[in-house]
């Protein structure tokens, strides 16, 4: 039976969630995901096991993603001396430290957000306003397409994919997703986040209280997340978490 450490990880190497412009190519040693867009999510690695072949994998890995930007994903499970010297000789750098958090659904107590409710995404204009709370909450600017769109929206309608907003009465300030990994008894938490001016508010709180509910609602044991170590980890450790390794992006520029 594999550890919640490792059940964490592979949420990571599920790939029913990609576009149709997005290949996928899965050797024994790694799952990567390319694109032409300029989109790191479509041009990732999702899983890693190169143990005793590491100049192997990343050379290919990093012909792979040729004239893109290229993540790497690092944790406890695939990490070696190794890997981080082939890694910087073909260009990479450690760019973004993660912190993984993981917590029993069971052993969740929500904590108290006082005139604020989470809903899961049901509709179009829910989905619009997700995305875009999500941007402002990350400072970003995301491109979807309508077809995209309406893919995410049959995603969260299903047993895989939902989404949570967070209101403030009539107006959303907070969002956060999750995707079941059923086989592995458990919950990937992604993209919780609040907006800059409805901070401190709980509405976080809310949105955790949303996705815990719903992953147990669906039988699940566990729910986890990697958490930026200097923004996003303190808060996951205050809704009753606990540290179990690190996840650390190495990328290489276009």
């Amino acid at each position: 039976m594999i550890s919640p450490d490792e059940r964490l990880e592979r949420t990571q190497w599920d790939s029913f969630w990609v576009p149709a412009d997005v290949t996928i190519v899965e050797e024994e040693t790694f799952k990567v995901l390319c694109c032409p867009r300029a989109d790191t999510n479509y041009n990732m690695i999702l899983r890693l096991r190169a143990h005793g072949r590491e100049a192997e994998a990343v050379s290919h890995i990093s012909a792979l993603h040729a004239g893109v930007r290229s993540l790497v994903p690092v944790n406890p499970q695939n990490h070696t001396a190794q890997l981080e010297l082939e890694l910087e000789r073909h260009g990479y750098f450690p760019a973004v430290h993660h912190d993984a958090y993981l917590i029993r659904t069971a052993d969740y107590v929500p904590r108290p957000h006082p005139g604020i409710e989470a809903l899961l995404v049901e509709e179009m204009d829910e989905l619009i306003a997700f995305q875009d709370v999500n941007d402002r909450a990350f400072g970003k600017r995301t491109t979807r397409t309508r077809q995209e769109y309406e893919q995410f929206l049959r995603d969260g309608r299903g047993d895989r994919i939902r989404r949570a907003l967070a209101w403030d009465g009539h107006t959303p300030i907070a969002a956060g997703g999750i995707t079941a990994h059923p086989a592995h008894g458990i919950g990937f938490l992604w993209g919780g986040g609040t907006v800059p001016e409805s901070r401190h508010q709980r509405a976080y709180s809310a949105v955790m209280e949303a996705r815990v509910r719903w992953a147990a609602s669906v039988g699940l044991e566990w729910v986890g997340l990697y958490a930026k170590t200097d923004t996003s980890a303190p808060v996951v450790r205050r809704q009753g978490f606990t540290r179990r390794g690190f996840m650390t992006f190495w990328l290489r520029p276009a």
